[in-house]
């Protein structure tokens, strides 16, 4: 290329092939030729988002929780994921609404556009929150087992989530910011009904245990 003539990277949309999942090709082009290397990646992050938003990840993210519940014969999973996943919702929307945060530029994102406000990402808020409450669910669960598999769980979520995350940035969908932001939301959003959950079984014990046996107890403790 001389100089003369300098590249320009740009973009433009084209119709998909049929049988395609996203509908439409994001294709950048260089001095107006397409270059189609980066095709396969935007499939894989329009069929990842596609599975990550407000409708298919509640209902995937319930029905894994429907079946850790019917395995392990307890209603649990249930009550954390349905805790998890409407205050996950909740957030999102109250922080969309509060900020008001405009998205990227539609020149640099993938068609179908989004309208709503931007900050924080929903979907990378219930990606954390999905991955964290899994993460606690199932190394609770395990904890009889090797360490390697405790931390072979925590990778494989902590992995999804990052994943989810940067397809949204990757399609254009948000801001580096939004992602980031809504990772760390949806963190301590799991990390409050982790600590509810563990609170509950505290004040339980202590029920089930009564004033009896717990005096008892604590008089063989002090002697």
């Amino acid at each position: 290329m001389s100089a003369d003539h300098p590249t320009t990277l740009t973009t433009r949309v084209a119709n998909r092939a049929p049988g395609s999942r996203s509908g439409r090709r994001y294709l950048p082009e260089v001095d107006g030729h397409p270059v189609q290397a980066l095709d396969p990646l935007l499939d894989g992050g329009c069929d990842a988002n596609n599975s990550g938003g407000p409708i298919w990840q509640p209902i995937i993210f319930f029905g894994l929780a429907i079946v850790l519940a019917w395995r392990w014969r307890d209603w649990t999973p249930l009550v954390l994921v349905a805790l998890a996943e409407g205050g996950a919702l909740l957030i999102a929307q109250v922080g969309k609404g509060v900020i008001g945060r405009a998205r990227p530029p539609e020149a640099d994102a993938v068609p179908p556009f989004e309208t709503s406000p931007s900050f924080p990402s929903g979907h990378t808020i219930e990606a954390f929150v999905i991955a964290t409450m899994l993460t606690y669910l199932l190394v609770r669960h395990l904890w009889d087992r090797s360490a390697a598999v405790k931390v072979l769980i925590g990778v494989v979520a902590f992995v999804y989530a990052c994943a989810m995350g940067f397809s949204r940035v990757f399609l254009g969908y948000h801001w580096l910011t939004d992602v980031f932001a809504a990772a760390m939301l949806g963190v301590a959003w799991a990390g409050v009904v982790i600590a509810m959950h563990r609170v509950w079984r505290m004040v339980r014990k202590r029920r089930e245990r009564g004033p009896v046996e717990e005096e008892t107890v604590t008089r063989t403790e002090l002697s």
